[in-house]
């Protein structure tokens, strides 16, 4: 995908891999150390002023120890043509951290698409904390795509705090296949009538891996909706948790929300842990949550050999099947195509018939 690129090796920008010359007018895109150098002003309006979670613990880690990260801001009514990608690497040459802070701010009817890649390689340990901070302003829109392919020897986290306006919407959605522990944890507030958010996900684990996934959304205001859409697929002794909390305040009344956690165990020995919950203080809402926790259908299974298919084969169809329902929510079909890739479960009558 054609994108502006800024890539961060080790928690620190590298300008020899990235591209951000020929930005166009109204989009800033520069490294945080050069931006709180030049833009000190702007960036105090906006950091550190994102909703907060009940723990802060690792963001204020992150804020301690920051090495560097993305300012990204689009100006009023300005539509950004093409992605903006970041991307961090960890090179593992030796043990180390990486705390990397980006800040999106997008000004009132701006439209922007941003992808971010986190990537490892070697054998050495790294812990990796992200923080990102994205304020979306009146009538602005931003669809965010996350994806997480570190090595096995990383502890990943990262921490998103988003603020909506008047009539904002916001999309995103992560995937997550790496790391020996990650956790991803969304704290959204609707601070303006009449915004929507949609957000979603998927994991795959395997061998011992450990993937967790906390989200709150703070409804404020009234004529809000949000959409939260995760699954995970969890093999071997792997173990997934879901923590997801919708609050509704006493004014956001007409609140939409909806939340749903499906999981499937291909181990005996997987273990997945969700928690749904509701705090509702409002009397005319629209809320509701479900979480699923099952193996494949042994009558499907059947069914699919019946009609000629190995049992890997079968397997693979269902597994692929269960998760692209939920990739299919992603409106940008090039990072939804992606995305399957990934997973593997981009499944054609050509693989199928070959297995």
């Amino acid at each position: 995908i054609d994108c502006y690129r800024m890539v961060f090796v080790d928690g620190f920008f590298e300008p020899s891999i990235s591209s951000i010359d020929g930005l166009p007018e109204g989009l800033t895109l520069k490294p945080l150390t050069q931006a709180l150098a030049e833009d000190g002003d702007v960036l105090e309006a906006y950091m550190g002023n994102a909703p907060k979670g009940e723990s802060e613990a690792l963001i204020s880690l992150n804020t301690t120890f920051m090495n560097d990260g993305a300012v990204v801001i689009v100006d009023k009514g300005i539509a950004i043509d093409k992605p903006i990608l970041l991307v961090s690497l960890s090179s593992a040459e030796h043990p180390a951290q990486h705390h990397t802070r980006h800040l999106v701010v997008l000004h009132e009817g701006a439209a922007a698409t941003i992808l971010e890649v986190f990537d490892s390689h070697g054998s050495e340990r790294t812990f990796s904390n992200r923080v990102i901070e994205t304020f979306v302003e009146d009538q602005a829109n931003l669809k965010f795509y996350q994806t997480q392919l570190t090595s096995r020897f990383t502890l990943h986290m990262d921490a998103a705090r988003v603020s909506l306006g008047r009539g904002a919407q916001y999309e995103s959605f992560d995937l997550s296949i790496g790391a020996a522990v990650a956790r991803s944890e969304i704290v959204l507030a609707f601070n303006g009538e009449d915004a929507n958010a949609n957000i979603g996900g998927v994991f795959k684990s395997e061998d011992k891996q450990h993937n967790d996934t906390t989200t709150c959304i703070k409804h404020h205001v009234p004529h809000c909706s949000c959409t939260e859409t995760f699954r995970g697929v969890l093999g071997d002794k792997s173990r997934g948790v879901f923590q997801g909390r919708i609050e509704v305040d006493p004014d956001a009344q007409k609140t939409d929300a909806r939340m749903s956690i499906r999981s499937l165990l291909l181990s005996d020995q997987a273990e997945m842990d969700a928690k749904p919950e509701l705090e509702i203080y409002a009397d005319d809402v629209k809320c509701a949550h479900g979480a699923t926790i099952g193996n494949l259908d042994n009558e499907a299974l059947f069914y699919l050999r019946t009609r000629g298919l190995s049992e890997k084969a079968a397997r693979q169809l269902l597994i692929a099947a269960f998760l692209n329902e939920t990739v299919e929510t992603v409106s940008d079909e090039r990072v939804a195509a992606a995305f399957r890739s990934y997973l593997g479960t981009s499944t054609s009558e050509e693989s199928l018939a070959g297995e």
